[in-house]
């Protein structure tokens, strides 16, 4: 009987724990497997990433890198300026030096896009 009491004793800890890790905010996968894709503004595509380090914004295109820390900088074509953007860890501390992204938003330059649906992209 000795475990069972002891078990019971422990029981609501361990229910507070296992509470606090499954709503901590973990990705299912990495930034840069999470920014693939087409990110709408105002219902039209305004960005889109591609696997090869490519993309393209405002329909110029350009090239980006996601860094071990997973900071971005982005190199649009014709422009000598390199935008840079720290990680934001969460979607409430992105501001204009900032970005996250999750399944469904891309969060950067202190606006959120998005993600199109397959069928808008094919648009």
């Amino acid at each position: 009987m000795k475990p069972i009491k002891i078990f019971k004793a422990f029981f609501p800890t361990l229910l507070l724990c296992l509470t606090i890790v499954g709503c901590s905010n973990t990705q299912s996968q990495p930034p840069s497997q999470l920014i693939l894709g087409n990110w709408e503004y105002r219902s039209q595509s305004w960005c889109e990433f591609y696997d090869d380090s490519t993309c393209l914004i405002g329909g110029m295109a350009g090239e980006y890198k996601i860094k071990d820390d997973n900071s971005i900088t982005l190199n649009v074509h014709g422009s000598e300026d390199k935008l840079e953007f720290a990680w934001a860890g969460g979607e409430d501390k992105v501001d204009f030096e900032h970005w996250y992204v999750t399944e469904d938003t891309l969060y950067i330059n202190g606006m959120q896009y998005p993600k199109a649906t397959s069928s808008q992209s094919e648009e």
